[in-house]
C-alpha cells in the first residue's frame, strides 16, 4: 500500500520541475528576469479601472521598447467592448508586438498572455502576471538567438480577460482582419502551482497540435485526451476561445493547482510556485523553438489522436481508430477468457457472480467513506466552506488521507477471498471496469486510454486461470506499471474539479485496482490490518489540528458590503459567510428574516448569507440624461449618458422592465447582435468597468413602445475606510468570487416617449 502511495504521489510530484532555483537559465532565457518582471506587474493591484492598471500596461510597452530592435513593431489597440454574453464592459488597451519571418506570407506564431488582474482580489501574480512574463522573456530571447525566423512571430498581450475576454474578443473583432495567425501558445493559470498542462484547442481536430507538441520533443509535458475533452465541456473559456471559434488553434498552457489562491488576494509572488513559472518556461521556449520554423498549415487536422503522458517521460498518443481497434480486441480476449473461466472444471457461472459481492462492497464503502471523512474536516473546520475556489488549503493531504483509506478498505475486503475466489474477482471486475470506459468513451473519446487497466490485467486472467500462484507474483507488478500513467489522475481530478470529487475519484481508482487484486494476500484467521484504519483517521484528526486556525498566509476569506437605496431611503449592511471569525460580529448581532433577506437578493441580485439594517449613511448616486429618442422605421434611437460620481468603481444597470436591443454603443463603439438582444425583468444591461472618464454614453437601439425602467447601481471600494471601521485581522482577506468591501447606491431610472 505504502508504494501504491508513492507511486501515484510520486508521479504527480515528477511530473513538473521541483527545486526550481531563482537563477535558473533555460534556453538563454533567464528566470532572474521573469521574476523581475512578475515583481514589477504585481507591485500593485491591476485590475482594468484601477489606476495601476495602466502603470502595468506601460512597463510592457517600455520594456519592448528597451530591446532597441527596429524589426520589433508594437501596437496599441485601444477600444471600448460590451460582452454581450455576460453583459460586461470597459475601455480596453491590448498591446500588439510583432517580428517578421523570413516569408512575408507565412503565418504567424503569436505568443499570448493578458496582464489584467481581477479585481477585488490580488495583485495576479499567477493569473497572469507569471504568463505575460514568460512570453515576454521567451520572445526576446528567441529573436536574439534566431533573428530571421521562417514563420513570423507575434506576442498579444491582452486586456479585460478578467472581465469576460474582452481584450481578445475585440482584437478578433477589429485586428484579427490585418494579421495571419497560425497558432497560439497562450499561457494561463487557476491556481499558483502544479504541473502547466497542455490543453490543445481546436474547432476541428487535435492531432496536428499533438503531433507537432511530440516532434518538437517538449520536456516534462503534462496532457491527456480526457483533460482536453473535459476541459472543453466546462465552463471555462480563456482567451483562445474566440480564436478557436476563429479557425485558429493554440497550445493552452496552464496551472491549475493550489487553486485556494485563484482570485485571491493570496495570487501574489510570495505565493507563486517557481517550479510551475519553470514548467511554464520549459514547454513555452520548446515549442516556439520549434513551431518558428515550421509549415503551420500541417498544424490543421480533421482529427483528434488519443494521448496521455507519462511522468517525466513523454506523450503517447494514436489514432480513434486505434484505440477502436484495440477496445475490439480487448473485448474479444474477455470473452475467450470467460468462455475458458465457465468451463474450467474448478470454476463456472456461480464463482463469477461470486466476485460481484467484494466490488460492490469495496466501491460503496471506499465512496461513502471518502465523502464522511471530507464531510467531517468541513464541520471541524468551518472556515473552509469559505474557500469558494472548491480546494482546501490541506487539500494535498486530505487527498493523501483518502488514497491510505481506500487501500486499507480495499485490502480489508479482498483479504477474505481465497485464491479459487480471486480468480473469478479478476475476470469478473476486468469485464466491469471494460464496460464502463466503453460507455465513457462512446461520451468522450478522448478517455480512450482509460483501456490501459483492462490490457494490463487481461494476462493476469489468463495466467491465473492456470497458474494462480504466478498471477499472485505477476499482479503487483502489474499494478504499479497501471498507476504509472494513471495514478496521476486520482490527484488531477480533484484538483481540477474541487476537493468532493475525491470520492469520485478514489471509487475509481478501486475499480482499476479490482481486476488485479490477487496482489491481496488471503486471511482466514483474526485479521489485524483493521488497525490500519488509525493511519488515516490520526492522519485526518493531524490535518484538522494543523489548519484548525487561519494565519496571514493562509487566510480566512470574508466579506461584507453596505448598500443604500436612494428611492428607499434605506440602508443596509450583509456578507456572504458561513464563518467570520469575530471581525466586525457586532454590526451583525440583529439579522432581518429569512424572507427579507430573499427579498433583498431578488431585488438587488446580491449574494449573502446574514442582513441587517443599518443606520450608516453614504449615498454617491450617478447623475442621469437622456436625449430626445430618434425615430426611425423599425425602431428608435435613444441616447444615454451616465455621470458617475468620482471614486465610483463599477456602474450596474438591471433592466426592471423586459426588453429588447438591436443594437447597444457603449463609449462609441456599436455592437450589433446577429439576433436581437431580449432581456427579461431583472436581468443585468451592464456593468460597466470604469477607467478615467466616470461618465458613460449608451446608445440603444429599440423598438418604438418600449419603456425604460433601470435599477442603477454605482460601486466604489473602501467600505471600511469610508465608515472608520476595523480593519480585517492578518489572518483574514476579501473573499473571492464576490464583490466585497462596497459602497453601493442603487437609484430607479424611468423614460419613456411620453
Amino acid at each position: 500500500m505504502t508504494l501504491i502511495l508513492l507511486v501515484i504521489r510520486g508521479g504527480y510530484e515528477l511530473s513538473y520541475p521541483s527545486k526550481t532555483p531563482p537563477g535558473l537559465i533555460y534556453d538563454a532565457v533567464y528566470m532572474e528576469s521573469i521574476l523581475k518582471h512578475i515583481k514589477e506587474i504585481t507591485e500593485y493591484p491591476h485590475a482594468v479601472g484601477q489606476a495601476t492598471h495602466k502603470v502595468t500596461g506601460r512597463y510592457i510597452e517600455r520594456h519592448i521598447q528597451q530591446l532597441n530592435n527596429p524589426q520589433v513593431k508594437i501596437n496599441r489597440h485601444t477600444t471600448h467592448y460590451y460582452n454581450k454574453h455576460n453583459r460586461k464592459a470597459a475601455a480596453l488597451t491590448n498591446y500588439i508586438i510583432q517580428y517578421p519571418g523570413q516569408n512575408p506570407d507565412a503565418s504567424a506564431v503569436m505568443l499570448m498572455a493578458h496582464y489584467d488582474a481581477a479585481r477585488f482580489s490580488g495583485t495576479g501574480a499567477a493569473d497572469d502576471a507569471a504568463g505575460v512574463a514568460v512570453a515576454l522573456e521567451v520572445f526576446k530571447t528567441f529573436i536574439q538567438q534566431n533573428p530571421t525566423p521562417k514563420n513570423k512571430l507575434m506576442l498579444l498581450i491582452t486586456d479585460g480577460e478578467e472581465l469576460g475576454l474582452l481584450g481578445a474578443q475585440a482584437f478578433i473583432e477589429e485586428q484579427l482582419r490585418y494579421h495571419n495567425i497560425g497558432v497560439i501558445i497562450n499561457l494561463e493559470a487557476r491556481g499558483s502551482s502544479g504541473p502547466a498542462i497542455l490543453l490543445p484547442e481546436s474547432n476541428s481536430g487535435t492531432q496536428g497540435l499533438i503531433e507537432a507538441y511530440q516532434q518538437a520533443a517538449v520536456p516534462m509535458p503534462v496532457s491527456s485526451s480526457l483533460d482536453a475533452e473535459i476541459y472543453a465541456k466546462m465552463p471555462n473559456d480563456s482567451d483562445v476561445t474566440p480564436f478557436k471559434e476563429q479557425g485558429i488553434n493554440a497550445f493552452n498552457l496552464a496551472f491549475i493547482d493550489d487553486h485556494f489562491n485563484y482570485h485571491s488576494q493570496t495570487d501574489d509572488l510570495a505565493h507563486l510556485s517557481l517550479n510551475s513559472v519553470a514548467h511554464h518556461l520549459i514547454q513555452t521556449k520548446t515549442l516556439l523553438n520549434f513551431l518558428a520554423e515550421q509549415d503551420l498549415n500541417k498544424l490543421q487536422s480533421d482529427h483528434s489522436l488519443v494521448y496521455f503522458s507519462l511522468p517525466s517521460q513523454g506523450l503517447v498518443s494514436y489514432s480513434r481508430n486505434t484505440s477502436l481497434i484495440i477496445f475490439i480486441t480487448v473485448w474479444l480476449a474477455w470473452l475467450l477468457l470467460l468462455i475458458l473461466f465457465l468451463r474450467h472444471k474448478n470454476y463456472g457461472f456461480k464463482s463469477l457472480l461470486s466476485g460481484l459481492k467484494p466490488l460492490a462492497v469495496t466501491g460503496f464503502f471506499v465512496f461513502i467513506t471518502n465523502y464522511i471523512l471530507i464531510a467531517a474536516i468541513y464541520t471541524l473546520i468551518p472556515g473552509w466552506q469559505d474557500i469558494l475556489q472548491g480546494f482546501p488549503y490541506a487539500g494535498h493531504a486530505l487527498i493523501n488521507a483518502q488514497i491510505v483509506l481506500s487501500l486499507i478498505v480495499f485490502v480489508l475486503v479482498y483479504r477474505r477471498r481465497q485464491l479459487t475466489q480471486q480468480v473469478g474477482d479478476v475476470i469478473l471486475s476486468l469485464g466491469v471496469w471494460l464496460t464502463l470506459v466503453s460507455l465513457l468513451t462512446q461520451a468522450l473519446p478522448g478517455a480512450g486510454f482509460l483501456i490501459i487497466p483492462a490490457l494490463l490485467a487481461l494476462p493476469l486472467g489468463f495466467l491465473s486461470l492456470y497458474k494462480p500462484q504466478w498471477g499472485q507474483q505477476m499482479a503487483p507488478i502489474l499494478l504499479l506499471l497501471m498507476l504509472l500513467p494513471l495514478g496521476t489522475l486520482m490527484i488531477n481530478l480533484p484538483v481540477a474539479l474541487g476537493i468532493w470529487m475525491t470520492p469520485a475519484a478514489m471509487l475509481i481508482l478501486v475499480l482499476m485496482m479490482a481486476p488485479m487484486s490477487l496482489w491481496v494476500e488471503y486471511s482466514s484467521g483474526s485479521d489485524k490490518t483493521a488497525w490500519l484504519l488509525f493511519i488515516p483517521v490520526i492522519y485526518s484528526a493531524w490535518i484538522v489540528f494543523e489548519y484548525r486556525q487561519f494565519t496571514p498566509y493562509q487566510p480566512l476569506p470574508t466579506s461584507i458590503n453596505y448598500l443604500y437605496d436612494v428611492d428607499t431611503d434605506e440602508a443596509f449592511l450583509f456578507h456572504a459567510d458561513k464563518r467570520r471569525g469575530g471581525w466586525l460580529n457586532a454590526l451583525f448581532t440583529k439579522p432581518l428574516t429569512e424572507q427579507a433577506s430573499e427579498d433583498f437578493q431578488q431585488t438587488y441580485k446580491k449574494p449573502l448569507t446574514t442582513l441587517v439594517s443599518s443606520n450608516l449613511q453614504a449615498a454617491y448616486p450617478a447623475t442621469i440624461k437622456a436625449q430626445k429618442p430618434l425615430s426611425q422605421a423599425k425602431h428608435q434611437r435613444l441616447s444615454v449618458t451616465i455621470s458617475a460620481q468620482p471614486g465610483t468603481d463599477i456602474l450596474s444597470i438591471y433592466t426592471q422592465q423586459a426588453m429588447t436591443l438591436y443594437s447597444l454603443a457603449v463609449g462609441g463603439r456599436i455592437h450589433h447582435f446577429d439576433e436581437p438582444m431580449t432581456l427579461a425583468a431583472g436581468y443585468k444591461l451592464l456593468e460597466y468597468h470604469i477607467t478615467d472618464n466616470p461618465e458613460i454614453t449608451l446608445q440603444l437601439a429599440m423598438s418604438h413602445d418600449t419603456r425604460i425602467d433601470w435599477q442603477i447601481q454605482s460601486h466604489r471600494t473602501g467600505l471600511l475606510s469610508e465608515f472608520n471601521l476595523d480593519e480585517r485581522p492578518d489572518n483574514q482577506m476579501p473573499k473571492a468570487f464576490i464583490k466585497s468591501d462596497l459602497v453601493t447606491t442603487v437609484q430607479t431610472w424611468t423614460f419613456s416617449n411620453d
